[in-house]
């Protein structure tokens, strides 16, 4: 039988050096991971919803008599959807306080995504049937803002948002 001879060199022996390096390595790729993602989502969505809020802020008084303006007709929307896919219909009904369809509108407005404003689109609900207003939205799955208005007699306007998903 042969013997081995002592192996060649010093065993490796883990010191407080080798601890530390190991420890900063670690630390130090999590940290340039997570300033990587931070810098991602902020290049994505910096976070600014509006390009002029504190002008917004100031008009919010303004928003708020307006909108109990159009709580003051009475009218009564209910918004319904119809088909599937990339062709979802959506159906608007409008009754007055005293339950008879409202013609003769127009309405305006915006289709947006819940956290941003890309794929924003404009919208038109035309009427279809007296007190009936539809349009196609054409737009990919997904959760929808959908916000519109239409001026009502007497220089109000009726305001309608619904969230969707389509």
């Amino acid at each position: 039988m042969t013997e081995l001879g002592p192996r060649a060199g010093k065993p490796f022996i883990l010191n407080g050096w080798h601890v530390l390096a190991i420890f900063v390595a670690f630390f130090g790729s999590v940290l340039v991971v997570n300033i990587a993602f931070i810098m991602r989502a902020y290049a994505t969505f910096p976070g600014e919803v509006s390009a002029q809020p504190f002008e917004d802020g100031i008009a919010y008084n303004s928003e708020i008599h307006r909108r109990e303006a159009a709580a003051a007709l009475g009218w009564r929307a209910e918004l319904q959807q119809a088909g599937a896919g990339h062709s979802n219909e959506v159906v608007l009904r409008v009754r007055d306080a005293s339950g008879k369809a409202v013609t003769g509108l127009r309405f305006l407005g915006a289709l947006e995504r819940t956290v941003t404003t890309s794929d924003a689109r404009k919208v038109e609900l035309r009427e279809a049937q007296p007190g009936e207003y539809r349009v196609k939205l054409n737009a990919p799955a997904g959760l929808w803002d959908l916000d519109v208005k239409a001026a009502a007699p007497g220089g109000r306007t009726f305001e309608l948002e619904q969230r969707l998903v389509l």
